[in-house]
């Protein structure tokens, strides 16, 4: 319970910031299994600047428990926060262009339930990814951890 205390409001964005982009994958996951874009599947940039953004948010989330005086583990936190923020748009936008053609092809020609419910899942994928970049980029402003006088 005391490692609860000494977490500063930035843990817990940090910590949510990545839940929404395991989301984030899981939907476009399952989006690139649906019908409709099943011949799209889920581009490898998308998966992997996802996972070296979560892989930043675990670094900003452990180091932030360590030594506060390092400057050069200050630095490598500063970048792995904007490296965070960066991938998850990027994400984003990959996401979207890889389905925006079938956004437009759905929405005019082939309008129907199970074409619309696929649409859904990419839909909330998108949201989900700018969701995630909106909070890696709140989170780089607060700490990690509470100031504890060592």
């Amino acid at each position: 319970m005391d490692f609860f205390k000494r977490q500063s409001i930035g843990f817990y964005m940090g910590t949510l910031t990545f839940i929404v982009t395991l989301a984030a994958l899981i939907y476009a996951e399952i989006n690139g299994e649906t019908a409709y874009f099943q011949n799209l599947g889920v581009e490898p940039s998308v998966l992997a600047c996802a996972i070296v953004a979560m892989a930043s948010e675990i670094f900003v989330l452990v180091s932030g428990q360590v030594y506060q005086g390092s400057r050069w583990l200050a630095l490598a936190r500063d970048i792995a926060l904007c490296l965070a923020a960066v991938l998850l748009v990027l994400s984003m936008v990959s996401f979207l262009a890889s389905r925006i053609n079938g956004f437009a092809s759905i929405m005019t020609f082939e309008q129907n339930a199970q074409n619309m419910a696929d649409l859904q899942s990419a839909l909330i994928a998108i949201v989900l990814f700018a969701l995630a970049s909106v909070l890696a980029v709140v989170t780089s402003f607060f700490r990690v951890r509470k100031n504890t006088g060592r």
